[in-house]
């Protein structure tokens, strides 16, 4: 019989495919709080998380393999690993506190993450200095360390470029595939090696993500992009500042 808590980590991960796919972001700021708020660890929410991920970005790696410019993604990738542990670390740290400051921290995270993207909107050029890279990944490296968030600064660096969507592709699957070994090490070595098994259920999920591509890309051909954004954006923030709020009530 199937576990009520990995029902509902299904549904919030679907759900969180649904918004990626539909909107270009999202998935995990939608899918940790959700997961952390419904009864999940952050650790465990977060082995989740990039369970599913790996089986999505070793697929979507395998399908732009000869897109893939690898001197210029593994020094990046590297810049990625070495800012995890020091994410896991912090990580720890909040977890110590208590399920109330988890859910703030994710919350008030999620928010900084919301509001960066917002004002920062960089206009896409044909090369970016080499450095900025380095920050992105290894800020990346830290927030996925910290609470599963390392997307957005990755994100930022590949839209800076005037990359096709399969360049663009080319570099956030890749990146993400090969980091993720780290990520699922250093999450059993901070904590316990118990997230293996979450780790390892996320994999199992990974039908909720193809079902979840498709809602993702249904509810895209019937609404228009600004609308969806719009709509994505306002219930990421309702999110946050229910995760931030929510504890002190």
């Amino acid at each position: 019989m199937l576990d009520a808590d990995l029902i509902g980590a299904a549904l919030i991960l679907t759900l969180g495919v649904t918004l990626q796919t539909a909107v270009g972001f999202g998935l995990g700021l939608l899918c940790i709080p959700m997961l952390v708020w419904s009864g999940w660890a952050l650790p465990q929410a977060v082995a989740i998380l990039i369970g599913a991920g790996f089986v999505q970005t070793g697929l979507g790696t395998f399908t732009v393999r000869r897109e893939i410019r690898w001197s210029f993604m593994l020094p990046l990738a590297l810049a990625l690993c070495v800012g995890i542990p020091i994410g896991q670390y912090a990580m720890g740290l909040i977890v110590d506190a208590g399920q109330a400051i988890v859910k703030q921290a994710v919350g008030g995270m999620l928010l900084a993450v919301l509001v960066a993207r917002a004002i920062y909107q960089p206009a896409p050029r044909d090369a970016v200095a080499r450095g900025w890279g380095y920050f992105a990944c290894g800020l990346g490296g830290v927030l996925g360390g910290l609470v599963g968030m390392g997307g957005p600064p990755l994100v930022l660096f590949a839209l800076a470029h005037t990359w096709n969507k399969d360049q663009y592709r080319a570099f956030i699957w890749p990146i993400f595939f090969l980091t993720t070994p780290v990520l699922v090490a250093g999450l059993a070595l901070r904590f316990d090696t118990g997230v293996l098994i979450e780790f390892a259920k996320g994999v199992a999920m990974a039908p909720c993500v193809w079902l979840g591509s498709r809602a993702g890309m249904a509810i895209s051909q019937q609404w228009e992009m600004k609308q969806l954004q719009l709509g994505a954006s306002i219930l990421l923030y309702g999110i946050a500042i229910s995760s931030i709020v929510g504890p002190l009530l």
